[in-house]
């Protein structure tokens, strides 16, 4: 007999009584429908092991709204030979992710090694035509040696957040050009994009309804 577990919310009570009654009257069985990991759900809702039950009946199912994990962090790399920057300004302008992003971290990490002494080349990036708070990234002669090293940006503090729409430029300052070297620009970026709730949603075999809402779920 299916019955809804002890302090289960109406809804599940009511839901649970309906297919035993559907049993009884050796009506047609209800399609299953894919159970998605219960570990998507989340956490803080006090009636999910009822839910939980139901759904490894073959019941329900977990449909997601959104799979953006909201925290998902990744490295973009840009490569510059650094004899190319001559001057003051910008040295990329206008990328844009295509997502709403924080700038966590700046780093320059060294491939071919400087070895002409007393040059420099300070990169910072700006989010639209606004300069991220530190992430400038010193690389002088001294630092940009041996290769494979990897020179530190200062923190990132402030004015280092971007909607799907903005854009990352890096720009250059106090420049003595360098003759030689090059290397890759890591940018640490964290995406914002809202993570989405799974639904509770139950199918009939063509269409999913919301069983907290009781509306379509697309």
């Amino acid at each position: 007999m299916i019955t809804a577990p002890a302090g289960s919310p109406p809804w599940v009570s009511a839901f649970a009584a309906r297919i035993q009654a559907e049993i009884d009257a050796k009506a047609p069985p209800i399609p299953r429908v894919p159970v998605f990991p219960v570990a998507d759900k989340p956490s803080a809702a006090d009636h999910w092991s009822a839910v939980e039950d139901l759904a490894f009946a073959g019941l329900i199912g977990f449909q997601p709204t959104d799979i953006t994990g909201g925290a998902g962090k990744t490295t973009v790399t840009f490569f510059f030979n650094l004899a190319d920057i001559v001057g003051n300004g910008d040295v990329l302008t206008n990328y844009t992710p295509g997502y709403a992003f924080k700038i966590l971290a700046v780093d320059f990490a060294v491939c071919r090694a400087v070895t002409t002494a007393a040059r420099r080349a300070d990169l910072n990036l700006e989010i639209g035509t606004t300069n991220v708070t530190g992430g400038v990234v010193s690389i002088t002669s001294a630092a940009a040696t041996p290769a494979g090293t990897i020179i530190a940006g200062t923190a990132v503090t402030a004015a280092n957040t971007g909607s799907a729409s903005d854009t990352i430029s890096i720009e250059a300052s106090n420049v003595t050009a360098h003759a030689e070297g090059s290397g890759w620009l890591l940018i640490r970026v964290q995406n914002l994009d809202a993570a989405g709730s799974p639904t509770v949603a139950m199918s009939d075999g063509t269409d999913w309804i919301d069983l907290q809402t009781g509306a379509a779920v697309s």
